[in-house]
C-alpha cells in the first residue's frame, strides 16, 4: 500500500516512521549480541557514567515505566552484564553497575553499530547530520525532554 500523501507529508509521521525503521535497523544490528536496543541504551548509560546508576535514572533515559526498566535490568543481570546494589545513603534505592562481562561489550559492540550506520547515513553530508541531529535535539527540548 502507498502511503496516503497527508501522511507522507506529515514531521510527525516520517519521524515515527523513520523511528521504526531505525529501530529495526538497530535490532538487526545488536542481534548477534543478543541485546535489545533497550538493554543497550542502558548498557551505554552505565558505561558513561562515573560509577553505578539508579534505576529511577534510568526510567527518565528510556522513558519506560519502572517495572518495564525493572524487567530490563533482571534480563542483563541474568546475561551476567550488570549487578544490582543498595544504595548506601538509605538501602532502598537500587543501584545498578556493569560487570566485568557487562564492560567488555563496550569495546566491540559500538565498533559494530557504528559501521552499520555509518552505511546508513552515507547518503548525509557532515553538515546535514549535524542539522538534523540538532533540530531533533531542539524538538526534544520542545517536547519537554533534558
Amino acid at each position: 500500500m502507498n502511503i496516503p500523501p497527508f501522511l507522507d507529508d506529515s514531521i510527525s509521521f516520517n519521524l515515527n516512521r523513520a523511528s521504526l525503521l531505525l529501530r529495526r535497523e538497530l535490532v538487526r544490528a545488536l542481534e548477534a549480541y543478543g541485546i535489545t536496543p533497550e538493554q543497550w541504551l542502558i548498557l551505554v548509560a552505565l558505561w558513561s557514567s562515573d560509577g553505578p546508576i539508579t534505576q529511577k535514572e534510568i526510567v527518565g533515559l528510556t522513558l519506560k515505566d519502572k517495572f518495564t526498566v525493572s524487567r530490563i535490568v533482571k534480563r542483563l543481570e541474568d546475561r551476567g552484564w550488570v549487578e544490582k546494589l543498595a544504595s548506601k545513603r538509605d538501602g532502598r534505592e537500587t543501584l545498578i553497575r556493569p560487570t566485568a562481562a557487562g564492560k567488555s561489550l563496550k569495546s566491540e559492540v559500538p565498533m559494530r553499530l557504528a559501521a552499520n550506520f555509518r552505511r546508513i547515513y552515507s547518503d548525509f553530508s557532515p553538515e546535514e547530520k549535524e542539522t538534523l541531529r540538532r533540530l531533533l535535539k531542539k524538538l526534544r527540548a520542545s517536547l519537554g525532554d533534558r
